[in-house]
């Protein structure tokens, strides 16, 4: 996971769409198989959420390799954020669809108003493993 986090660093300070970086990345994941016993290639699935959020317009651009809907978080409720796209995940081709094409798609939301979240610490929120509640991360980017 540690590579994965260090790959899409690397690949967002191209400071392309987000569509363009999870092709990117895709095609890096694919670099991780690892040969298996039966004589094939064993290759991590992995879902990805990239987002590019833009505090002057609210405009919130974003592709999806089959990661679940954030939640959007405001001080009178949690909800779920609803995506209109959502891809395949990172790695995953149809069985002998080595050399296919993937294809991901970007959408963009305006939100209604400018999260915290905007000039801060990129914060994660995670739903516990009970489903309990919610925890706060925070973390600087890079």
């Amino acid at each position: 996971m540690g590579q994965l986090r260090a790959a899409l660093r690397a690949f967002a300070q191209a400071d392309r769409e987000p569509a363009d970086i999870l092709r990117e990345l895709d095609e890096w994941v694919r670099q991780l198989g690892i040969p298996d016993s039966g004589g094939g290639v064993w290759i991590p699935s992995v879902s990805c959420l990239y987002m590019v959020y833009d505090a002057w317009s609210r405009e919130l651009s974003y592709s999806n390799a089959g990661h679940a809907p954030p939640l959007l978080i405001t001080s009178e409720s949690v909800e779920t954020l609803d995506l209109e796209v959502t891809d395949r995940m990172l790695g995953v081709r149809a069985k002998g669809g080595s050399g296919e094409d993937i294809v991901y798609h970007q959408a963009n939301l305006r939100l209604p108003w400018a999260p915290p979240w905007s000039c801060t610490p990129t914060v994660w929120w995670t739903a516990g493993r009970s489903g309990a509640g919610l925890t706060p991360s925070a973390r600087w980017p890079g």
